[in-house]
């Protein structure tokens, strides 16, 4: 059930395939900012469910989200593949963090901070299969094959797309 009202919930504007457009970038960020601090909440966001698609959190997420923003359903899957994608850089900073860890010889405590023990040994015990070193490598090098990176800068490509052809835009309000 969500809690505000309407008119304490910010309200988002999607354009025709469910991304966020509006009604300013500062609304659209702060959107973006709160799916991080998702990210980072173990209740909603466990750390040891290394199949994103298989946390069964997904429909708890999308009502606390909806508990801050008016959204309409249909940006249901922008919220949670945003929510993976910050999930998959923060488990990168978690993993380059450790591995700094390790080769300093310095103990876990930082990183106990940011995770819970049981999920942070899940993890470890995770990148130090052979598979995940090797899906690691395989990463590393298809990164390296990239010359053409995104230099549109923190804008969204749904928003440059609005901003370049608003006669071509259609919006879904909530």
């Amino acid at each position: 059930m969500i809690e505000g009202s309407s008119e304490e919930r910010t309200p988002i504007i999607l354009n025709c395939y469910g991304q966020p457009i509006g009604p300013t970038q500062k609304v659209i960020d702060d959107l973006s900012h709160f799916l991080g601090t998702i990210t980072r909440t173990t209740e909603l966001a466990p750390l040891n469910f290394l199949d994103r698609p298989s946390v069964p959190t997904h429909d708890q997420i999308w009502e606390y989200v909806l508990e801050k923003f008016m959204i309409a359903p249909e940006g249901r899957c922008w919220i949670l593949e945003t929510k993976n994608l910050s999930w998959r850089g923060y488990i990168s900073k978690l993993k380059k963090m450790y591995l700094e860890t390790v080769e300093k010889g310095s103990n876990l405590d930082k990183l106990h901070e940011l995770v819970l023990e049981d999920e942070l040994k899940d993890l470890i015990s995770y990148w130090n299969t052979s598979p995940a070193k090797e899906q690691s490598k395989k990463n590393k090098r298809n990164r390296e094959k990239l010359d053409d990176m995104n230099t549109i800068g923190p804008r969204s490509y749904a928003l440059l797309r609005q901003t370049r052809r608003p006669e071509q835009a259609r919006t879904i309000k909530s």
